[in-house]
């Protein structure tokens, strides 16, 4: 009898887990943790400008003359995930962006871009005045693929503090969370599987480190 307890009580310890895990990984699609506590792995691909890891913080600043902004692009495939993390914008950054990228009838594009500012970015993309949170989408036309602006609205926002940002997908809607403020939008394009995400924005070029950085922390995903 007692062996027989202890072979039910290893039994129920080995797939209590398997049954009462979270949906998204149960299905296979496990969560994704980012503490930036030890080297990117080999998810982080494409990259823009520089990025360091160094005591649970991601920083990126532009290092070259480009006219784009730091970017890093991380492998993920997803339809409908939640992205919950914190930035951060320091000296003459200008805006943190966080955007899905994946396939529109053949063309490699960003599904979705959230941009979020804190400084005028009239000269270029994103083009917002002062405080400000913008999405943008992509959708086909005859000649390619256009530009629309689902949201462009007032946002609290500082440099040189941390922010709390929550940016879900669920099929074809957005919402956004920074600080407690909350945005919702909906395009069909939102709704399409992505192969990968990316976070960026525009640091202060083309001054370099010296001129501002962009930081990240406590990165989670779910799918």
């Amino acid at each position: 009898a007692l062996t027989l307890r202890r072979v039910l009580l290893t039994c129920a310890t080995a797939i209590g887990p398997m049954l009462f895990a979270p949906r998204d990984v149960a299905a296979g699609h496990p969560n994704v943790v980012e503490d930036f506590q030890q080297a990117l792995s080999k998810d982080w691909g494409f990259t823009l400008g520089t990025w360091t890891v160094e005591d649970g913080v991601l920083t990126a600043y532009d290092s070259s003359h480009s006219s784009h902004g730091p970017v890093k692009m991380r492998n993920l495939a997803f339809r409908s995930a939640k992205f919950d993390y914190e930035f951060r914008l320091n000296g003459d950054a200008r805006y943190s962006s966080i955007k899905g990228t994946g396939q529109i009838n053949g063309h490699k594009s960003a599904h979705f871009v959230v941009f979020m500012s804190t400084k005028d970015c009239q000269h270029k993309p994103p083009f917002t005045k002062g405080q400000t949170l913008k999405i943008i989408a992509f959708e086909p036309t005859h000649s390619g693929l256009a530009k629309i602006s689902l949201i462009n609205a007032p946002l609290e926002l500082e440099n040189e503090k941390w922010h709390r940002a929550s940016i879900e997908v669920i099929d074809d809607r957005i919402l956004v969370d920074v600080n407690g403020q909350k945005f919702e939008a909906k395009h069909e394009t939102l709704a399409l599987p992505s192969t990968e995400f990316g976070l960026g924005g525009e640091s202060g070029a083309p001054a370099g480190e010296d001129a501002g950085t962009l930081q990240f922390r406590n990165l989670h995903v779910s799918r």
